[in-house]
């Protein structure tokens, strides 16, 4: 049985070695290279997925299941989606509700509730068309 956390270390460090980012011991990684990673390890996943940005709809409430991709990790009580990750929008009555794709290994999906304006909404999370 193989160990997620070594096969995570070593494609961080493959992908760092590729990228020339110098990784050492006790220093965070910049926010831009976490991304660039995150989008990486998502192309090896799905190597026939095109992400591509587009504008928001117009109406707020035209946003439910609008694909949006994070600009910053973003928690809750159960765990945490790193910056890039993909959301659907399953609900935007009073808050926005906006859920993760499952995991392809476990099945796990993170639901995340966001009560903010629709300027605060848009500084964190790009809409995304996903082909």
């Amino acid at each position: 049985m193989s160990n997620p956390q070594f096969e995570f270390s070593n494609l961080l460090h493959l992908w760092a070695e590729r990228e020339g980012v110098v990784l050492e011991c006790g220093v965070e990684i910049p926010a831009i290279a976490m991304l660039s990673f995150a989008q990486h390890l998502d192309r090896l996943k799905h190597p026939d997925r095109l992400i591509r940005v587009v504008d928001p709809p117009r109406l707020v409430r035209d946003w439910k299941d609008c694909v949006v991709r994070s600009r910053t990790e973003l928690c809750n009580q159960l765990g945490c989606a790193p910056e890039g990750s993909l959301f659907r929008v399953i609900g935007v009555d009073g808050h926005k509700r906006l859920r993760t794709y499952p995991c392809d290994e476990c099945g796990f999906s993170l639901i995340i509730a966001f009560d903010g304006a629709r300027d605060r909404f848009e500084t964190l999370f790009d809409f995304v068309e996903v082909t």
